[in-house]
């Protein structure tokens, strides 16, 4: 049965070598050649070393994964690294990053950082994928440097984290009532609440992904590799549930969002469903909305080949 296609509101003469060049320079990616080169790489930015890692070959992309304390093993994309290079934060306080002082985790930091990157790869415009909260982190960095922006990719994401938004999450949660995993999901978020390291945090974390993904039940030999990538750092999030910034509202700012955008949404996303991506679309101008009908939060996983080409299509719509 075909998967349902997302919805979508020898020497050359002179004259051959420099065509050749052209086309090479035209494939690669621009920017700085070492920084974008494969592998992992650290870099400096306000004052704290930041670290990267590079896959795949064609236009760069930063990506910023959710959280906040999320490194981003959880969010690689080897379908997408066939066509994009594709640049993975991990955000200060995750990882090999720096760590900072509590109370310095907060939005704009990570929009500092994220900028930081970009300029230390040599891009003066960049194209950027934020997940569930590095979109929260690429609506700040992108509404407030929109000069630097070249295109967004929101994937899974909101713009405000308020009580209206914790009372849908709860209505979401408990349509999954009768799903197996459902009690000892909901049992971890009091371990998550009382961690007191990293380690404790990343297993309550874990407990909970199921929420996450349209159908964990029937696919969850697919999707369990993905939750055990999760890997959070406890400190980005104090005080809990919902990190040091919250509650809070982009959606005054989104107007000063001028790149184009692409909102990615799962039609059954426990957290950042199709509400929150309207109101992304509806306040940034020109922006518009793929809806993947099987999924959840997840949907370069739970829908990889349609996600891979809805953003193959934004993209050379907007070279």
């Amino acid at each position: 049965m075909p998967r349902p296609r997302p919805t979508l509101v020898a020497s050359a003469g002179p004259a051959v070598a420099l065509a050749a060049a052209l086309l090479a320079s035209c494939a690669a990616p621009r920017g700085s050649q070492a920084a974008l080169s494969p592998g992992s790489h650290l870099s400096a930015v306000d004052g704290a070393r930041l670290r990267y890692h590079v896959h795949g070959s064609g236009p760069p992309i930063i990506v910023h994964p959710g959280g906040p304390g999320l490194t981003s093993a959880y969010i690689r994309m080897p379908e997408l690294e066939r066509h994009f290079t594709l640049v993975y934060l991990d955000p200060v306080g995750t990882g090999d990053s720096d760590r900072l002082a509590r109370g310095q985790y907060t939005l704009e930091r990570y929009a500092t950082d994220l900028d930081g990157i970009r300029a230390a790869l040599g891009l003066e415009r960049t194209w950027v994928l934020g997940h569930s909260y590095g979109g929260v982190v690429a609506q700040v960095w992108a509404s407030s440097r929109p000069d630097r922006v070249k295109g967004l990719l929101l994937v899974a994401t909101t713009p405000r984290i308020d009580p209206e938004w914790g009372k849908d999450m709860e209505a979401h949660m408990k349509a999954f009532s009768g799903q197996p995993w459902y009690a000892g999901a909901v049992a971890a978020f009091p371990d998550l609440a009382a961690s007191k390291d990293d380690a404790s945090f990343t297993a309550a974390l874990r407990r909970l992904i199921p929420f996450g993904f349209a159908d964990y039940t029937a696919r969850r030999a697919e999707f369990d590799p993905t939750i055990a990538r999760y890997d959070a750092t406890l400190e980005p999030n104090l005080p809990l549930p919902n990190g040091p910034d919250a509650p809070f509202d982009l959606r005054p700012r989104l107007s000063r969002i001028r790149a184009p955008t692409l909102i990615l949404v799962g039609r059954h996303d426990f957290n950042c469903g199709p509400t929150y991506a309207e109101e992304m679309r509806r306040g940034i101008t020109g922006a518009r909305v793929v809806t993947f009908e099987r999924s959840g939060h997840m949907p370069q996983v739970e829908e990889t080949e349609a996600f891979v080409a809805a953003v193959r299509d934004f993209l050379a719509a907007h070279p």
